[in-house]
């Protein structure tokens, strides 16, 4: 009944571009290889206003409807919760572009092939930037989301 009171109203935002994502692969991949990451002094504002001001691409949002629950478990509504988002998500063509250069197979998407190829020259492009070590983390930032769906 809490729950319901709140008019809970899930909200999606998906970019085709993540300013931030050399940054975030480089944290990925540190976090992984020494199990904890030092951020540097105003790291986490610099990454706002960069994420704030930088080219984000096409961005989508989607709102879905008020939220109804029938149970008061926490895990039943968070899960309700996180699938719904999920659900209205819009996958974007790096997403799909990210998922071919990784060479995951029977990837269906309704992007035009040119668009899918302009999206894998972005991403190769960004990619040169890091280390090949970051590679993986870098583009797992991009395909992650249609692993999820």
């Amino acid at each position: 009944d809490h729950l319901n009171n709140l008019n809970i109203i899930p909200v999606s935002i998906s970019y085709e571009k993540d300013p931030n994502d050399l940054i975030k692969a480089k944290e990925l991949y540190l976090t992984d290889l020494n199990k904890h990451y030092y951020k540097e002094p105003k790291e986490d504002l610099i990454s706002i206003a960069e994420g704030i001001k930088g080219d984000k691409g096409n961005v989508h949002i989607s709102i879905g409807s008020k939220m109804n629950f029938d149970s008061n478990s926490y895990d039943s509504c968070s899960n309700q919760i996180s699938l719904m988002i999920k659900h209205l998500y819009k996958l974007h063509s790096t997403n799909y572009a990210a998922a071919i250069i990784q060479g995951k197979k029977n990837i269906e998407n309704s992007h035009k092939p040119e668009k899918i190829d302009i999206a894998i020259q972005f991403l190769k492009d960004r990619v040169k930037l890091i280390p090949e070590d970051m590679h993986p983390y870098f583009l797992n930032q991009y395909s992650n989301p249609i692993n999820s769906k």
